[in-house]
């Protein structure tokens, strides 16, 4: 949009407050009928009644209906607006989103409810967009599509809130609804939801995180899996639900016994993250589905093998076959455990035969390496808009693994207060969600765990970022990969109202290498390829292994 449209645009909406147009309130018209030639003057001129009349004999009802709306002239469709307007009818959400409005045909401004979203859209503005802040230009750009969609929901009958006079008040679901219908409206509904679920009179609340065991058993029930109807589908379910889902943040040991009962030993299993939970439980309904439609019941080394084989061949990436093997893997093996069976998982799933050696471990190209790093060091690099906020934060989260070597998923969590400096004037980053947390079992969640000194340019990125932090804590869950703590947070999303995830900065990282090295179908590099390369670059700078390990928390020279 040209800067001289959005200047008139603007001088257009402002215009309206003092036009010789008074708005008559929907308490002066109680009544859900047609405008009589008066009423219908003061917001229209006179020649135009002529246009009108034919359809004064129609029902209001009938005028609602897309078949006859979207058929009527263009006077005639405008007076159904202005019905709309006046809150005499409501018109469909079919109807008024692909309906383009003028402004200054209705005088918005003078109606609670667009008095209430000037309000409102000021108050959060500086929250949302906390870079644009103080630029009154891009401020009025943004808001037109904001009141285009305001103005599309009003017609409909919905106020943004109660006591602002519309026929019916917005809620989560009609935004839904109107994201589903409305495609190019659909940003705008959701900073619409944003703001109005910070107000405590709004009926719109904020999405409740579902733990991702729940949002799982949705899928399994919509899968038609569960509830279970055989020991098959029970001891897989039992197996994903109960056993592997414990494991998630929390170790466990598995017992061994004879025949007899007695116990045999006692064998300690480590946790597991959430996502390689969630992998593993993908896998397991698949199987779980190809049982059911193949009708299976009993549990049988010729059943398993059967199902597993049909599935096995049917799938074409490396990575879908390893871990669904593992995942069949991990399930015969509690299976044979708990229920003192004998089968013979070697019989069921061969291990494939390598005919070319395995690299273990990453070789990386230096070359590539050195461009990667200096591209993102570098202030002024076309490839990087630093005006686009999650561009401005994606990059220095990446600066900020290259210089202190820590995880994704510990920078994602970074609260602000995570820079200190100490007697000596060294500047260090405590990180309080760390992978050695689990090895810590005394420790609370929230103790730093992991401290790491940082020189003046990690420092500085830190502090730039500080600069357009979130104003108010976020929670953020475990089930994403957080510390299920609500705290400042160094990092946001898009519009400050949830946590930056890791997925984000490995697509900062594909689109940068994909502008660097074109011919590449898969990213080099990904963010946890940073801290290695954090590594590499000390140890050609000559700092000591000690210092390495520290850094890197590896607790052996040989990681």
């Amino acid at each position: 949009m040209e800067r001289g449209e959005i200047v008139s645009q603007i001088l257009a909406w402002q215009s309206l407050r003092f036009g010789p147009i008074t708005v008559r309130r929907k308490g002066q018209f109680e009544s859900r009928e047609h405008l009589t030639r008066s009423e219908y003057e003061q917001y229209r001129s006179a020649e135009t009644w002529g246009r009108v009349e034919p359809i004064l004999s129609s029902s209001l009802t009938d005028l609602v209906q897309p078949t006859i709306f979207f058929k009527l002239p263009g006077t005639q469709r405008d007076y159904v607006l202005l019905l709309a307007f006046l809150q005499r009818i409501s018109l469909p959400l079919e109807i008024v989103f692909p309906t383009k409005t003028e402004f200054n045909k209705f005088p918005f401004p003078e109606l609670p409810n667009f008095e209430y979203f000037d309000a409102l859209y000021d108050k959060y503005y500086p929250v949302l967009y906390p870079m644009d802040s103080e630029k009154q230009l891009q401020k009025a750009k943004k808001r037109i599509p904001l009141l285009r969609t305001v103005v599309c929901l009003w017609f409909a009958g919905y106020a943004l809130k109660e006591g602002l006079e519309g026929n019916h008040i917005i809620t989560s679901s009609v935004l839904a609804k109107a994201s589903k219908i409305a495609k190019y409206h659909r940003s705008s509904l959701t900073l619409l939801g944003k703001m109005l679920a910070k107000e405590t009179d709004s009926l719109i609340e904020n999405k409740p995180v579902i733990p991702c065991d729940e949002a799982e058993r949705s899928v399994w029930i919509a899968a038609g899996i569960y509830p279970t109807q055989t020991p098959f589908e029970e001891s897989l379910y039992t197996f994903a639900f109960s056993y592997l889902r414990q494991r998630v943040n929390d170790s466990i040991t598995d017992d061994y016994y004879d025949d007899e009962g007695n116990l045999l030993f006692r064998y300690g299993k480590k946790t597991i993250s959430i996502n390689y939970w969630k992998a593993i439980v993908k896998y397991i309904r698949y199987f779980a589905i190809k049982c059911r439609s193949k009708g299976l019941t009993d549990i049988s080394e010729n059943s398993i093998s059967e199902v597993y084989t049909e599935i096995f061949g049917q799938m074409k990436g490396q990575e879908d076959k390893t871990f669904f093997r593992v995942a069949l893997r991990h399930w015969l093996r509690w299976l044979i455990r708990t229920t003192n069976a004998s089968y013979n998982i070697e019989r069921i799933m061969p291990r494939p035969r390598r005919v070319m050696s395995k690299d273990h471990g990453r070789v990386f190209s230096m070359s590539k390496a050195y461009i990667l790093v200096q591209t993102l060091m570098n202030d002024q690099t076309p490839l990087i808009n630093e005006n686009i906020l999650m561009d401005f934060r994606h990059r220095r989260a990446c600066l900020l693994m290259l210089s202190t070597a820590a995880r994704p998923h510990e920078i994602v969590n970074l609260l602000q207060n995570a820079l200190f400096i100490d007697s000596q004037d060294n500047s260090w980053i405590r990180f309080h969600k760390t992978k050695t947390i689990r090895n810590q079992p005394d420790r609370n969640g929230y103790e730093w765990v992991h401290h790491a000194l940082v020189k003046s340019d990690a420092a500085r990125w830190f502090n730039e970022l500080i600069h357009f932090a979130p104003s108010e804590p976020i929670f953020f869950p475990r089930e994403w990969g957080g510390d299920d703590l609500t705290e400042l947070r160094l990092l946001a999303s898009k519009h400050n109202d949830g946590p930056i995830r890791t997925s984000g900065l490995y697509n900062f990282l594909t689109r940068i290498q994909s502008k660097l090295w074109p011919e590449l179908r898969k990213p080099y590099f990904t963010p946890h390829n940073l801290r290695a390369l954090h590594l590499t670059y000390r140890r050609i700078l000559g700092d000591n292994d000690e210092l390495l390990e520290r850094q890197a928390g590896h607790s052996h020279p040989s990681s």
